[in-house]
């Protein structure tokens, strides 16, 4: 079996926000303190996720709480369980469409960002569209320089 080697580039940085229902009580603010926080079920991806692990250092560094966190696997599912009323998750800015009818919200102490990064199979770098695409982000970053 022939491993195969990952190439890939970072192409930025994304922030996390909490995703919660329009009507949720902190919505007209768009912020949650930690005794408002204290008090709601948190959605959490799946362990291994990048949002998790980042937003968990950083509600541990911060003293946020929540009553409670169910683990759900999957962005999609987690959105879609905040879309039910299931409690509030924190999700990639990046990730929340402009149809999702979920509202932002951002911790009142802190905030975090996650990195985003392009990735392919090192022997399928040779494929024209991802050839286009690393072509397209080296431009980018040579032309932010």
């Amino acid at each position: 079996m022939q491993l195969h080697i990952f190439r890939g580039t970072e192409t930025g940085t994304a922030e996390i926000v909490l995703a919660a229902l329009p009507d949720h009580p902190n919505a007209k603010k768009g912020i949650i303190s930690r005794s408002d926080f204290a008090q709601q079920t948190l959605l959490q991806r799946e362990l291994g996720s990048e949002t998790r692990a980042l937003t968990e250092a950083n509600f541990q560094l911060h003293d946020f709480a929540p009553a409670q966190t169910l683990e759900i696997g999957g962005r999609e599912s987690v959105l879609l369980a905040v879309q039910n009323g299931l409690g509030i998750a924190p999700v990639s800015l990046e990730e929340v469409g402009t149809t999702d009818p979920v509202l932002i919200l951002h911790c009142a102490d802190f905030r975090t960002h996650g990195e985003i990064h392009i990735a392919c199979l090192a022997n399928r770098l040779h494929i024209p569209i991802v050839k286009s695409v690393f072509a397209i982000e080296r431009n980018k970053t040579n032309d932010l320089r």
